[in-house]
């Protein structure tokens, strides 16, 4: 008859006896040489569950700068800086990774993350340059063609930022919300600084850009048709 005692004992085929604790402190030495804890993995996945949002977030924010503008242009570039800011709020989360990914993301988000920087100065330059009462009215329509549920705008940026020199643009929109519309940019013309456009047909207009005066840097003349869709992209 085998007696209680304080340790547990294990009974084995040749009837000896042996504490059990021997036994189970086997297994834990195993499992703490297998590194095996859930509270390290937990931070891990985590930090991926951001970087995949983040990820979403950015390429959303690209394509909603490329078809959206809002109508007062600070908006603008307060919304660009934002989406330029996600790499380097990623940067964050990847180190939380471990050895090899952390190192393989860095190469790749590192140069992201720098130029997303030299990007946001750049757009912060601009609107530095956009707000300086010397450059009051730096943006202008110079005409404007309204058609059914759209329209055609041209648009003389003598702005400059931190890049200088001036754009002639043709941009196409059509209002989605109050304060939101739908933006698609049909021509540039750098250098370009007077133009005027014509209606064609429903969806068609011309555009003539003349010839530059002696010591302007636009030294070509411009006639062109733009064939435009009712919904911008479709």
């Amino acid at each position: 008859m085998i007696q209680s005692t304080s340790s547990t004992v294990c009974l084995h085929g040749g009837n000896e006896q042996q504490p059990c604790h021997l036994f189970w402190a086997g297994l834990n030495i195993s499992a703490s040489g297998m590194n095996f804890n859930p509270q390290e993995t937990k931070p891990k996945s985590n930090a991926i569950r951001h970087l995949l949002l983040l990820g979403m977030l950015f390429v959303v924010g690209l394509g909603c700068c490329r078809v959206f503008r809002f109508t007062l242009p600070l908006l603008n570039h307060v919304f660009v800086v934002g989406v330029l800011c996600i790499p380097i709020l990623a940067l964050r989360n990847l180190s939380q990774l471990s050895r090899i990914p952390k190192v393989i993301g860095f190469v790749f988000l590192i140069p992201l993350a720098l130029f997303s920087l030299l990007m946001i100065l750049v757009a912060m330059g601009s609107v530095a340059c956009e707000m300086h009462p010397l450059n009051k009215g730096c943006l202008q329509e110079l005409e404007n063609i309204e058609r059914n549920g759209y329209s055609v705008h041209l648009m003389l940026d003598e702005c400059g930022g931190v890049i200088g020199g001036r754009i002639l643009t043709v941009e196409q929109r059509r209002p989605l919300l109050p304060g939101i519309y739908l933006f698609r940019l049909v021509d540039l013309f750098d250098e370009a600084y007077e133009g005027e456009m014509t209606p064609i047909s429903a969806n068609q207009i011309h555009l003539h850009i003349p010839m530059g005066v002696k010591g302007s840097f636009w030294t070509q003349e411009i006639d062109r048709t733009y064939t435009l869709k009712r919904y911008l992209y479709f």
